[in-house]
């Protein structure tokens, strides 16, 4: 009995389709998108050539407008992974080289834009100590 009042009002059906349309289409949308990069040094033998950072130890921070700070650890392959609400980040960090002074080295800051369902590749760059 119930189902034929539904069928009698067909508003009421459109209003529970477009309500469920709504509810599971925008279900699927992200508000996040993705930093990826690298972390590469300058210096060495071969002065301003850079080369992949392995075994180094360090961080990678994240900071929003509003002061808000997302901070993940770089892999030993010298890589890094953000996941972080869509807007505008400031990209700083640090690393300790496996060889040599064990100073630390501060990464060139970046501002970047994060996007919706994307992926933002960067590359951060540091002057060997």
């Amino acid at each position: 009995m119930g189902v034929m009042i539904m069928l009698r009002k067909p508003k009421t059906w459109a209003t529970v389709v477009f309500a469920l349309l709504v509810l599971f289409g925008t279900a699927s949308c992200s508000r996040y998108g993705t930093i990826t990069g690298t972390v590469r040094e300058i210096g060495g033998v071969v002065p301003q050539e850079p080369w992949w950072v392995e075994s180094a130890t360090g961080n990678i921070t994240a900071r929003n407008s509003r002061g808000r700070e997302f901070t993940v650890p770089i892999t030993a392959e010298g890589s890094f992974t953000l996941e972080l609400a869509t807007g505008r980040y400031r990209l700083t960090g640090y690393f300790i080289p496996p060889i040599g002074s064990g100073s630390l080295a501060h990464l060139n800051p970046q501002e970047i834009t994060v996007i919706a369902n994307e992926v933002a590749n960067v590359q951060m760059l540091a002057i060997a100590p």
